[in-house]
């Protein structure tokens, strides 16, 4: 699946879409190397997958992103469902890799990261590489790891 080109592309494929979790993967240590041609490895693949693999499989297969409009976006991820402003864009931050991503900013509501003496709730973002635009499908890089790999998603349009 192509990178995409511009902010343009992405937000024309995304309008309001919901993207549901189809495979679920790792980036390899050796993406920009010797698996340049294939990056991801994808659980569906994997001929060894253990108990642990399979149960973090479904549990991530229930991610789904539901873009409601040019700027707010309804995630659901861990049981819960919750709004999100998002945007996109290219800015490399700290030890990011270069290209367009989806910037989720969202409150702490349950206070998981808030500090304890706080009575507003902490703002949160999370930072997903948009490796894959085509037709109605995404594939994006999560602030997420299994075994110490980012992991990856391969959505598509429900």
């Amino acid at each position: 699946m192509p990178a995409p080109v511009s902010k343009a592309e992405v937000q024309k494929s995304i309008a309001g879409k919901t993207f549901v979790t189809s495979r679920i993967g790792t980036l390899s240590p050796f993406a920009s190397g010797l698996d340049k041609e294939k990056p991801y490895r994808w659980f569906d693949e994997e001929k060894e997958l253990n108990d642990f693999g399979k149960k973090y499989e479904t549990e991530r297969k229930a991610f789904v992103l539901q873009f409601v409009n040019d700027t707010l976006v309804k995630i659901t991820d861990d049981g819960k469902t919750w709004d999100a402003v998002y945007k996109i864009d290219d800015e490399v931050k700290d030890k990011e890799k270069a290209g367009l991503k989806f910037r989720f900013i969202y409150p702490d509501k349950e206070g998981t990261m808030s500090f304890p003496v706080t009575t507003e709730p902490m703002i949160l973002t999370s930072s997903y590489f948009i490796a894959g635009v085509k037709d109605n499908a995404i594939i994006v890089e999560t602030p997420r790891e299994f075994n110490s790999s980012t992991v990856v998603l391969w959505m598509k349009e429900r």
